[in-house]
């Protein structure tokens, strides 16, 4: 996948609201774990030398985009995979030196949601990335969006039983309409 990827700062900050909806007292260790995140990505852009401009910023946050056109499909991935490993070695850190915390939760959660296969998650992107190594462009598009919409329905069916179990906190739901916003107006 080739040209631009739009970094996950908006959406990051858009989750971390949506998660003040049911644990507002959790808000600051969650936005620390989604800042950590993406302070991986760009450490790895710049390790890399991947190039990367600053769109806009707003009241979400900022936008930033890599380039990645000139840059082989492993690289992409890399930077792609960047954040997550950073809220697994949080997770790891804290959990070594006895500190799990609700900050060190927040990171491992934040981990795992981003590595779903879905087309603009970071588990998508590098997903995307490895199979244009051995795949046509129009091949790729077609598996990551199958994967995409599967995931994204399982991860909607998981908010639903999550509310329905959970005295209606609609966190979860937020977030998962919100992808299947994003995914479904990509069309």
């Amino acid at each position: 996948m080739k040209g631009l990827l739009l970094s996950g700062i908006p959406e990051l900050i858009f989750i971390t609201f949506a998660f003040m909806l049911g644990h507002g007292d959790k808000y600051v260790s969650v936005l620390m774990a989604a800042l950590i995140h993406e302070l991986g990505h760009i450490c790895m852009a710049a390790i890399l030398g991947v190039k990367m401009k600053f769109l806009k910023t707003g009241i979400v946050g900022i936008s930033l985009k890599y380039h990645f056109t000139y840059t082989s499909p492993l690289k992409e991935a890399a930077v792609c995979l960047a954040g997550p490993l950073m809220g697994v070695v949080v997770f790891f850190l804290g959990f070594k030196n006895g500190a799990v915390s609700y900050f060190t939760a927040a990171s491992l959660g934040l981990t795992v949601f981003n590595l779903l296969p879905i087309s603009f998650l970071d588990g998508g992107c590098a997903l995307s990335a490895v199979l244009s190594i051995f795949l046509s462009p129009d091949t790729v598009w077609k598996v990551c969006r199958v994967l995409s919409v599967i995931f994204t329905i399982i991860l909607w069916c998981a908010a639903v039983m999550l509310m329905l179990h959970s005295n209606g906190d609609i966190s979860a739901m937020t977030v998962s309409i919100y992808l299947l916003y994003r995914l479904f107006s990509e069309c």
